[in-house]
């Protein structure tokens, strides 16, 4: 789940960074768009971090 969200919120501000979208995005909506990226990422790292220290707690 934590996947499609990355893909498709670096989909979308490729679209923005290229021109091609219809949406414009005023330059104080790139912080917030930025932001939403890294929680994204740093959100998928935690939860696939869980997943594998709950299989291999060894580590």
């Amino acid at each position: 789940m934590e996947l499609i969200a990355i893909c498709l919120t670096a989909l979308v501000i490729g679209f923005l960074l290229i021109g091609n979208s219809p949406i414009q995005m005023p330059p104080e909506a790139w912080g917030y768009a930025l932001a939403t990226v890294f929680f994204t990422v740093i959100g998928g790292a935690s939860f696939f971090g869980q997943i594998i220290h709950t299989a291999l707690p060894e580590l």
